[in-house]
C-alpha cells in the first residue's frame, strides 16, 4: 500500500543517507536483506499504480548496491549491480535514473584504471541525459568525463571539465 511504500522510499533515502556518512561498510550493513525487500515489493507492485515508485526504489537499490561494492573494490559484482540498475531504468523509461546508473559505471571503470571504458559510459551516460532539464546529473557526468579523459591523456578533458563547471554554476542559479 501506500504507506508501505513511503516507508521503502524513506528507508532508501537513509541508506544513501548511511552511505555517504559512514561510508560503503557501513551501509553494507542488512543490505542484501534490504535488497531482498525492494525486489520482494518490486515483484508485488507489478500492474499497480505503485509500479514506478517500487521499481525506482529498487534501481537506486542496485545502484547503492553498486557503489558500496566499488568502494570496496568488488568491481565485477558492482558492475552487475549497475547493470541491473540500468535494465530496471529502462523498464521505467527514465533517462534520470538509465544516465545516473551509466555513469556511476563509468566513475567505476575510472577507478578500474579501464579509461577508455570509462570515457565510453560516461559519453552515454551524458547523450541520455542531454538537454532534459537534469543539470547537476549532467555536471557530474562531465566532472567524471574529465577524470577519464584526464587519465586517458585526452585534451579534451579540460573541454568536458569547463562544461562541468559552466552545469554545475547553471545549478546554483535555478
Amino acid at each position: 500500500n501506500d504507506d508501505h511504500m513511503t516507508l521503502l522510499e524513506n528507508e532508501m533515502a537513509s541508506r544513501w543517507m548511511l552511505y555517504y556518512t559512514g561510508g560503503a561498510a557501513r551501509a553494507s550493513l542488512g543490505f542484501d536483506l534490504w535488497l531482498q525487500e525492494a525486489t520482494k515489493n518490486a515483484h508485488l507492485a507489478r500492474g499497480t499504480l505503485l509500479y514506478e515508485r517500487a521499481h525506482s526504489v529498487l534501481c537506486m537499490s542496485y545502484q547503492l548496491q553498486g557503489c558500496i561494492l566499488r568502494d570496496m573494490m568488488h568491481f565485477p559484482e558492482a558492475h552487475r549491480a549497475f547493470r541491473r540498475a540500468f535494465l530496471v531504468a529502462q523498464e521505467l523509461h527514465s533517462p534520470e535514473m538509465m544516465g545516473a546508473s551509466l555513469a556511476r559505471e563509468g566513475v567505476t571503470l575510472t577507478q578500474q584504471d579501464l579509461s577508455g571504458e570509462a570515457v565510453t559510459y560516461l559519453s552515454q551516460a551524458l547523450e541520455v541525459v542531454k538537454h532534459l532539464g537534469f543539470v547537476t546529473l549532467e555536471g557530474y557526468i562531465l566532472q567524471g568525463l574529465s577524470e577519464a579523459q584526464a587519465k586517458d591523456q585526452s585534451d579534451a578533458s579540460w573541454g568536458s571539465l569547463a562544461s562541468a563547471e559552466a552545469r554545475l554554476g547553471l545549478e546554483s542559479q535555478v
